[in-house]
C-alpha cells in the first residue's frame, strides 16, 4: 500500500496555527490529484488544502480541531488510483456533449443568479459585510499546477497515457515534497501571470 501523508501547508510566514474547517470530501472518498479536500481557516484567511495525489481518501484531523502547520491532515492510498481513473473514464461523456453540457450550465448558472460568475455571489458580499471585515489584498498561487492542466487538456483524448501528462505530474509531486530553492522562486515569479487560484486576504475592523 503506498499512502501519501498530506500535511498542513504554511500559509504564510507568520502563522504557525490553523484550525481544520469543512471538509469538502468525505472518509474513503476517491479523490484526483489537485481537487480540494478541505478549508484550513486562519485569522487572516481560508484557504484549500488540495490532494498532491489521486487515490482513496483517509481523514486523520477533524472539523474543528487546531493543528499546526507541518501536521498531518490526511492520507492518501495511491494505490486506489487506479480506481480513480477507472470512475473517471467510465462518467466522461463524449467531447462534443461534455462541451455542450458545460455550456448549458455555465448558462443555467448565469440564468439562476443573477452575477457574472468569477464574482462573490450577493450572499457572500452580505456575509463579508455582516463580519465587517476590509479587503487587504489578492494573489494568485499553484503556478507550477496551471501547465499541468494545459496538458491535461492538449492530450484530452489520452490524458491518462500521455507520458508528458504523468511526467509533469511526477514533477508536481516531487517538487510538493521536496519544494526547492529553484522552483519555490520560479513559481513565486510566476503567480501574477499563470497562477491557477486567487487568495483573497480580509481584515476585521
Amino acid at each position: 500500500m503506498a499512502v501519501h501523508e498530506i500535511k498542513i501547508p504554511s500559509p504564510g510566514e507568520s502563522i504557525t496555527e490553523v484550525e481544520i474547517g469543512n471538509w469538502l470530501k468525505q472518509d474513503g472518498d476517491l479523490v484526483q490529484i489537485d481537487e480540494s479536500l478541505c478549508e484550513i481557516e486562519t485569522d487572516k484567511a481560508t484557504l484549500p488544502l488540495v490532494a498532491e495525489v489521486s487515490g482513496r481518501l483517509k481523514i486523520i484531523l477533524d472539523q474543528g480541531s487546531v493543528a499546526n502547520v507541518g501536521d498531518v491532515a490526511c492520507s492518501i492510498d495511491s494505490d486506489a488510483a487506479g480506481l480513480v481513473q477507472e470512475n473517471k473514464s467510465a462518467s466522461k461523456p463524449s467531447a462534443p456533449l461534455q462541451e455542450e453540457t458545460s455550456l448549458i450550465a455555465e448558462k443555467k448558472d448565469s440564468q439562476e443568479t443573477g452575477y457574472p460568475k468569477g464574482h462573490p455571489s450577493p450572499a457572500a458580499r452580505k456575509m463579508i459585510e455582516e463580519r465587517n471585515c476590509k479587503f487587504i489584498e489578492k494573489h494568485r498561487e499553484h503556478a507550477l499546477h496551471s501547465p499541468y492542466w494545459w496538458l491535461k487538456c492538449l492530450f484530452w483524448k489520452n490524458q491518462d497515457d500521455s507520458y508528458l501528462v504523468n511526467k509533469y505530474h511526477d514533477f508536481l509531486v516531487w517538487d510538493m515534497m521536496k519544494k526547492p530553492f529553484i522552483t519555490r522562486f520560479l513559481e513565486k515569479m510566476l503567480q501574477p501571470l499563470i497562477g491557477k487560484s486567487t487568495v483573497i486576504y480580509f481584515e476585521k475592523n
